[in-house]
Order: structure tokens, then C-alpha cells, then sequence
């Protein structure tokens, strides 16, 4: 049987003396009750939306979705992981960290924005269907898609997921609300609900940014710590991009072959 000492260094290594043990259970409600309104307000929207413009313009839109999560997943080189890695197990201070977050978040989101600018004749191979426009927008949005990842990571290292699933549950109420004025305005269309989706992670990144510098306003660049969190980022990257094609390449496949039309079809039967 373990010794009480012994017991007691555990639950200290793991974090649990800080009272994380005993908050645990109102926690993880309060973040699966606000996972749930923000799944639940996004599905509402999406339902009037998919109604009102019908499958083949909602399956534009969706692609437009997919193309964030490629650029997210795949861009970002697994950085994520590597952003939990420096402060959970190098516990290095948030300042350094949260420098870093910002500088491969501006640097490698400009690069991915130049990529995809010169290669945009290739990507429209990949995405028939969707306008120019909305191509070049999404990785224009680049920094700041990759910004609210490693944001995300930053805050579930901090013990704050509940912060962000209350700012995801707000913005989507904001979301639901445009897509009614658009709707009651006339200007509910494919290329307003693009426009709308590009402001709402503009909005997103920047309103993560200003929560994070409330609790932190210092930031330092540390190239020792950029470094090893992309190496130890990179330790995950297959598993990561693996698993983004394994939910989302069927989409792409399907527009591909059988038109945006079908891509909305077929989320509403999975």
C-alpha cells in the first residue's frame, strides 16, 4: 500500500495540492456546459443558413471551414503541442511563451499567406467551386488562425479552458446574431457568411490576445524556447495531420467529384 508521504508527493507532481483536485468536478461541468451552448448556438446558425441558401452554397461555405482546418492543423507544424510542452514541462514563463506563440504565429503565418497566394491555381484544383476571393482571404487570415491555436494551448496550459469556451459560446451568440440581421437586411448570402466567418476569427484572435495580455502584459522573445517547443511540436505533427485528414478529406473528395452541392448532403447524414 502507498505511504501517506508518498501519496502526497504524487498529487503534488501532479499538480493536484494547488486545488485543482478539488475543483476538478465543477470545472469540467462549467466547460462541457459551455462547449455544449456554443456547439448548440453554431448548429442553430448553421441550420438557417443551410435552409435558407440551400446545399450548394452552404457546401462553399463548409469548404471554406475545411480550408481554415487545413491551414490550422497542417500550417502550424504541431506548434500547439509544443506551446503545452514549454510551459507544462519546461515551465517556462508565460511571457517567454506566449512570445513565441506570436512570433511563429506572424512568421510562419506570413509565409503560409505567400504560399498560398503563389500557389492559388493548384488550390483551386483542390477546392473547385469556391470563388478566388474566398481563397486568398483564407490565408490572408493565416497569423491569426494560427494565433487562436496556439492561444487555445496557451490557456488549457494556464487552466483556463472554461475562459475559452466562454469567448467561443459569446462569439457564437454574436454570429448567430449577424446571420439573422443579414437575414432580415437581404444580404444573407454566400459571400456575406464568408465575410462574416473571416471577422469572427479576426475578432476571435484579437479578443484572445487582450485576455491573455490582461493576465500578462509583459512578452519577451526567447529563441531557446521557440526552438524546442517547434521541435517537440513536430513530435505530434503526424498524429495531427493524420487525424485532420482522417474528418475532413472526405469533404474534399466529394467536392471534387460530385460538386459543393453533395458536401452539405453529406454532413447532414453524418
Amino acid at each position: 500500500m502507498t505511504s501517506e508521504p508518498r501519496l502526497k508527493r504524487t498529487i503534488d507532481r501532479l499538480g493536484l495540492a494547488t486545488g485543482l483536485g478539488e475543483t476538478i468536478g465543477p470545472e469540467t461541468i462549467r466547460i462541457y456546459f459551455l462547449q455544449f451552448v456554443a456547439l448548440a448556438i453554431g448548429m442553430v446558425g448553421n441550420i438557417f443558413v443551410a435552409r435558407w441558401l440551400g446545399p450548394s452554397q452552404k457546401g462553399l461555405i463548409d469548404l471554406f471551414h475545411v480550408l481554415t482546418s487545413f491551414i490550422q492543423d497542417i500550417g502550424a507544424l504541431g506548434f500547439g503541442a509544443g506551446v503545452l510542452f514549454a510551459l507544462t514541462y519546461l515551465k517556462a514563463p508565460l511571457p517567454s511563451v506566449h512570445g513565441a506563440a506570436i512570433a511563429f504565429s506572424v512568421l510562419n503565418g506570413a509565409v503560409t499567406a505567400t504560399l498560398g497566394f503563389a500557389l492559388i491555381v493548384p488550390w483551386q484544383g483542390v477546392f473547385p467551386g469556391m470563388p478566388t476571393w474566398a481563397l486568398y482571404l483564407c490565408f490572408a487570415l493565416s497569423p491569426l488562425i494560427y494565433y487562436k491555436l496556439l492561444w487555445s494551448s496557451l490557456l488549457i496550459s494556464l487552466n483556463q479552458a472554461a475562459a475559452m469556451y466562454r469567448i467561443a459560446a459569446t462569439l457564437a451568440f454574436a454570429n448567430l446574431i449577424a446571420i439573422l440581421l443579414l437575414f432580415v437586411t437581404h444580404r444573407l448570402s454566400v459571400e456575406s457568411v464568408i465575410l462574416l466567418t473571416a471577422v469572427t476569427i479576426a475578432v476571435n484572435a484579437f479578443v484572445s490576445l487582450g485576455w491573455l495580455l490582461r493576465r500578462e502584459l509583459r512578452l519577451e522573445f526567447n529563441l531557446s524556447i521557440l526552438k524546442r517547443s517547434f521541435g517537440q511540436g513536430l513530435i505530434f505533427y503526424a498524429g495531427i495531420v493524420a487525424n485532420l485528414l482522417h474528418f475532413k478529406i472526405d469533404q474534399i473528395l466529394i467536392n471534387h467529384w460530385y460538386g459543393s452541392h453533395e458536401v452539405e448532403i453529406g454532413r447532414a447524414h453524418v
